[in-house]
């Protein structure tokens, strides 16, 4: 009598195990993945080497559908060799990226280091841009993170 009564609960608890899905539930390649939820909505970056327009944001409501709306870096424009002029940057783009929301500024942050050497800061009023440089460090902050304090400080 006690084990169907916690399946039910369970299935009732967890709609999501009723559910059939198959992996993986997004076939894209991209690496150093970092996921925010903000009003029960799921935001999804990373980092995309040489690919242009780079660090694509994807949305999803139940962490099984995604759908990509947006780039944080409009435009890879960090020389020519990224637009095949001169010389090439296959695989020496966007590494180590990282993604977060501020509710206190409103504010989507995103960062990553390129070629090992140089790291950007991007940002945007909403994941879906539109995405500025705001910032650029002579140095690479590898697999960082950016950390908003309970008072909106980041770290």
């Amino acid at each position: 009598m006690k084990l169907p009564s916690l399946l039910a609960l369970a299935a009732a608890l967890f709609p999501t195990l009723t559910r059939a899905y198959t992996n993986p539930v997004a076939f894209y390649d991209l690496a150093d993945l970092d996921v925010r939820n903000v009003n029960g909505t799921y935001y999804y970056s990373a980092s995309t080497m040489h690919y242009s327009p780079g660090a694509p944001i994807l949305r999803s409501y139940d962490l099984v559908n995604w759908d990509i709306i947006g780039h944080s870096v409009p435009t890879l424009n960090w020389g020519n060799k990224y637009s095949l002029i001169g010389g090439q940057a296959y695989v020496k783009g966007i590494y180590a990226s990282w993604f977060n929301y501020n509710s206190h500024d409103g504010q989507w942050y995103w960062g990553g280091c390129i070629e090992y050497s140089t790291t950007y800061v991007y940002t945007a009023p909403a994941p879906q841009g539109p995405w500025t440089q705001h910032a650029v460090f002579a140095f690479c902050l590898y697999d960082s993170g950016l950390l908003i304090d309970d008072d909106g400080t980041p770290y």
